[in-house]
């Protein structure tokens, strides 16, 4: 739905999130990049792809983000002089980049009920995890860029990542479907 300027209600709360974001950067640190990309719980042998439902502030200091979807929900922030190890690699035009830093914990949804390898529900509990993972749309996009070039500079260790890449057909597993029929 379009408001009176014309802008739907993602792109109002993506500019929300990026002033909520902005105004816990000091006026002596400088944003270097703005924009999208998606957190990833973890790091699987297929990092997908679609929307970026987390916005991102990288800073001269550090790396400020939060859910775009979420006006409620507290930011996370990690300084980049505390990542110790990053690890950058491409599957299918989207680029995977994952950070190693201490400990830092945080609440976010967990499932509510877990038997063997099922799990389902919904809450919300303190995880502490030693990895962020973020996914972007593409490489060249301009926070991918300045994270590679921060932590290029400050000269933190760093991995290349590597991913099968299949063909769509093998991709899609029999999930074709017909967009035109053919009349007789």
């Amino acid at each position: 739905m379009k408001s009176v300027d014309g802008t739907n209600s993602g792109t109002r709360r993506k500019r929300e999130c990026e002033a909520r974001l902005r105004g816990h950067v000091p006026a002596d640190e400088s944003v270097v990049a703005v924009g999208t990309a998606e957190e990833l719980r973890s790091l699987g042998p297929d990092i997908g792809s679609g929307g970026g439902w987390t916005f991102v502030v990288v800073t001269s200091e550090r790396l400020l983000f939060a859910p775009w979807t979420s006006p409620k929900k507290s930011h996370e922030e990690i300084r980049l002089d505390e990542v110790t190890h990053w690890a950058s690699g491409t599957q299918y035009n989207c680029e995977a980049l994952v950070l190693t830093h201490p400990p830092k914990t945080r609440r976010q949804r967990v499932p509510a009920h877990r038997i063997l390898w099922f799990r389902w529900g919904n809450a919300e509990a303190d995880v502490t995890r030693t990895e962020t993972v973020f996914r972007f749309s593409r490489p060249d996009t301009q926070i991918a860029k300045a994270l590679h070039t921060a932590l290029s500079t400050r000269s933190v260790p760093h991995e290349s990542l590597h991913f099968e890449e299949r063909s769509r057909e093998e991709r899609t597993r029999d999930s074709h479907v017909v967009l035109h029929e053919e009349k007789e």
